[in-house]
């Protein structure tokens, strides 16, 4: 796959210079399913923020600086230099390779006027032969068993006691019960599952990362990733 970046700096009226950055990676000239479905991810998930002028979008790095300055003719639109603050964004897209998976990171930080910025982290696991977009219940034979060991490495690093509920400790699943979303990721040693800010609790405590070792998991698992 490809890697690079685009880097901008904007230097507003009332304010230092601000960075507008892409680090990227894609697939140039992709040729299997999994590596057009992730440039598909990547693509859809930029587009979602983003509008550029080509129809269906090729990645490329002009694809990108494209993106970047879309973005700061938002900014010079909607008022520019009357702003106390540029708008800035950093965008890191990752690819990890491994034996049966490809993994795509994608870390997002926005600010577009208001009170604050806002940020993102997304991550999609991929089966390397057919493309197909994997969920947890893919790796394990017993995905309630995972949840609840989660759930367990959750309200230890909560402090949220056994006997107090979710919502009585201020965060917001639905029917009141723990469940894991479908943004995870594996690291060499470990399972990562992340909740972006807003998604299960307020801006203030910020977005939540729970990390469990592969030797705690591994006896559940179906396949290896």
């Amino acid at each position: 796959f490809v890697e690079g970046e685009v880097y901008h700096d904007i230097v507003g009226h009332y304010s230092d210079t601000t960075v507008n950055l892409i680090d990227y990676a894609y697939y140039e000239d992709p040729v299997s399913a999994v590596q057009r479905a992730v440039n598909a991810k990547i693509t859809h998930r930029l587009e979602s923020w983003w509008k550029v002028d080509s129809a269906p979008p090729v990645l490329s790095h002009s694809y990108f600086e494209q993106l970047i300055s879309n973005f700061e003719a938002d900014f010079n639109e909607n008022g520019g230099e009357d702003y106390i603050m540029a708008w800035e964004l950093e965008i890191g897209i990752q690819i990890e390779e491994f034996e049966n998976t490809i993994q795509l990171t994608m870390t997002e930080w926005a600010y577009a006027g208001g009170a604050h910025g806002n940020s993102s982290y997304k991550a999609w696991v991929f089966d390397k032969i057919t493309g197909k977009e994997l969920s947890v219940s893919d790796f394990f034979k017993d995905a309630k068993e995972v949840n609840a060991i989660f759930e367990k490495v959750f309200r230890e690093q909560a402090e949220i006691d056994a006997d107090l509920s979710l919502e009585e400790a201020g965060y917001w699943f639905e029917d009141n019960v723990f469940a894991l979303n479908s943004n995870f990721y594996f690291s060499g040693i470990s399972m990562h599952v992340y909740f972006n800010t807003y998604e299960i609790t307020d801006y203030a405590t910020g977005p939540t990362e729970l990390e469990v070792p592969l030797d705690i998991l591994r006896p559940l698992m179906i396949r290896e990733f």
